[in-house]
């Protein structure tokens, strides 16, 4: 009798499923921890409904500044919801899905190159502040990295190495070849790269990247260029109708506008907003009580800290790009491609955000670790005294150790801030520590240094990233006045009563009424109304009958959308927040204030015109 066939293999397997196990788990910890947190999103929301709206309805948006896909999601989701804010409850638990989705998709690009690494260089790139910040925020940028990570994975299916051995191995239907003569992963990326390009436009980088990395792989020039122009129709489509709508406008909002008229190049700014995201797991601000009870940063210790780690990461995404280059590493050659001219995008764009290395941060990390591993790797083939690498090992644990109870002190404040901190902390220190050792018994490992190394490494990043993102995610209640004032305007407006706001959009989402009843202070822009008298005097030939008047830009005359929503012309209307006792100003009765919390609101009524 012959003895089972055990599958080589299948160790391989549950290691792998043990890990993706681990990340979703840790995934949803973040993501469930922080659903519902903010009780105001960001404000872009209301326009990615909205335009995601008109699309559904077969429509073309009156602008274009929101590529379709993510917009459409939003409409989309609602549906599955009910209540008035069902399409905002739907995309943030959308978003809180897509992170353990991102997570495990950085996983299974970076396992055949990072190894058993892999697991925790996703766990590091998606527990930094800021993409913890974007699962909990309607916005796009979990859509961007889980296309731009779709696409690489997609990227590197074809080619040497255990995938190709895969295809051999596997029956003729598995690798017969479609009808441009390749296997179909290649145009998997192609179909994800289109789907990043109409899912924000500084993402379009990705067409070109895998067609170019195609082209070096294939030398099918005809081929190629077929494929390319196929997955570039959607957004050539999008971008002629902005051309048709921007046409002989010099002033708007639309990114291609404010690339014209205020573009900069500040690089070095874009680059520090890497360094925070990447290197999160370790440079987290430390801070130290004074005598009076008052809190200060150790400006000297934070400033040792960027000094040591930006120039070790910078040497380290160089090394690891070289590495990927001479070893045809075609996923890191596609995050190159597209990923370089997404940063230089941002440079040259005048707002500084940092939620705009989200989409990009992951890759640069995975390219950085993979230097590193790479240099690791040669270190440790080097002949030298056998007791060096425990040494090493045992002098970062006590490191690791040590700094992550120097940054507890800074958790302990932030949890003042964001009470749900230190309960995060606790319980995904516990996961990522469990998950590791499980991790080491599955694949039958003997305990050695690592076994101490790594928790305490582990525990450092938990501590460091959590540390940051309590300062970053608050108590959720920045914006919340602007709820407020839609349950005000739902318990006390007369039913013919319109009201004009700078957030019209999200009336309806807290008050179920139809948007009609609010409207935009762009709606009456500076050119039909130059100052407060004739804004009155519009508001009146539209029925308009209340101002919502709210601090959020009030000390901001500069900012752009200041100007481009004239509230200059209504700045005297913040008169009960700058020490003035009114109850009316011109024509218009305050009737409601809104003082606690932001924004600061005040509401008046226009009183109807005098007889003449």
């Amino acid at each position: 009798m012959k003895a089972p066939v055990i599958e080589p293999d299948r160790n391989k397997r549950l290691t792998e499923y043990v890990a993706v196990g681990l990340l979703v788990v840790l995934g949803l910890t973040y993501s469930l921890h922080f659903l519902r947190h903010f009780v105001f999103p960001n404000s872009d929301f209301a326009a990615f409904l909205g335009i995601g709206r008109k699309w559904l309805h077969f429509q073309i948006p009156y602008t274009m500044k929101r590529a379709p896909l993510f917009s459409v999601i939003t409409a989309l989701v609602g549906n599955f919801f009910s209540g008035p804010d069902r399409n905002l409850f739907g995309t943030e638990l959308y978003n809180a899905i897509m992170f353990p989705t991102v997570m495990v998709l950085i996983y299974l690009i970076g396992r055949k190159f990072l190894g058993k690494a892999a697991v925790w260089v996703a766990l590091l790139a998606c527990i930094s502040p800021w993409m913890v910040r974007m699962s909990s925020q309607p916005l796009a940028e979990l859509t961007l990295v889980a296309l731009f990570a779709a696409t690489c994975l997609c990227a590197r299916a074809q080619g040497s190495g255990p995938i190709r051995q895969k295809i051999q191995m596997g029956s003729r239907s598995q690798t017969r070849n479609n009808a441009f003569g390749r296997p179909s992963h290649i145009n998997w990326a192609y179909l994800f790269a289109m789907l990043g390009s109409i899912a924000r436009w500084d993402m379009a980088g990705l067409i070109p990247a895998v067609a170019l990395v195609d082209l070096i792989r294939n030398r099918k020039w005809f081929k190629t260029i077929i494929s390319t122009a196929l997955a570039s129709i959607p957004f050539g489509l999008c971008m002629i109708i902005t051309w048709s709508q921007l046409r002989g406008q010099a002033e708007g909002a639309h990114y291609i506008q404010v690339l014209a008229k205020d573009r900069t190049f500040e690089l070095l700014a874009d680059l520090n907003f890497y360094w925070r995201n990447i290197c999160s797991f370790l440079n987290a601000q430390t801070l130290q009580t004074l005598p009076s009870g008052q809190v200060r940063s150790f400006e000297a210790l934070n400033s040792v800290v960027f000094a040591v780690t930006a120039p070790l990461l910078a040497i380290a995404f160089l090394a690891g790009s070289i590495v990927a280059a001479i070893k045809k590493r075609w996923e890191m050659i596609v995050m190159l491609l597209a990923g370089i001219p997404y940063v230089m995008v941002h440079a040259i764009y005048p707002y500084r955000l940092s939620r705009f290395c989200v989409p990009a941060a992951w890759a640069w990390l995975i390219i950085s670790a993979y230097g590193t591993i790479t240099f690791w790797q040669w270190f440790v083939s080097k002949p030298k005294p056998k007791l060096l690498t425990p040494i090493l090992q045992l002098i970062g644990t006590i490191i690791f150790v040590l700094w992550a109870i120097k940054i507890i002190d800074t958790l302990t404040y932030a949890e003042k801030r964001c009470p749900v901190i230190e309960r995060l902390t606790v319980i995904s220190s516990l996961v990522v520590v469990a998950g590791f050792f499980g991790l080491q018994l599955v694949r039958r490992h003997k305990p050695s240094m690592r076994w101490l190394i790594i928790p305490a490494f582990l525990v450092l990043a938990v501590v460091s990233n959590a540390a940051t993102t309590g300062f970053l995610m608050g108590d959720g209640q920045r914006g919340a006045n602007f709820k407020r004032l839609g349950q005000w305007f739902f318990e006390n407006a007369r039913d013919d009563d319109r009201m004009i706001t700078t957030m019209p959009s999200f009336m309806p989402i807290y008050t179920s009424l139809p948007i009609e009843r609010f409207k935009h202070m762009v709606n009456i822009s500076p050119e039909d109304a130059k100052d407060f008298e004739a804004f009155i005097q519009e508001c009146r030939k539209r029925n308009i009958t209340l101002i919502a008047w709210d601090s959020r830009l009030a000390r901001a005359p500069n900012d752009r959308y200041y100007k481009l929503w004239g509230l200059d012309r209504i700045k005297m209307l913040g008169a009960p927040f700058f020490g003035r006792k009114v109850d009316r100003i011109g024509p218009c009765q305050l009737v409601h204030i809104i003082r606690e919390g932001s924004p600061k609101i005040a509401i008046y009524r226009i009183m109807p015109a005098p007889a003449s």
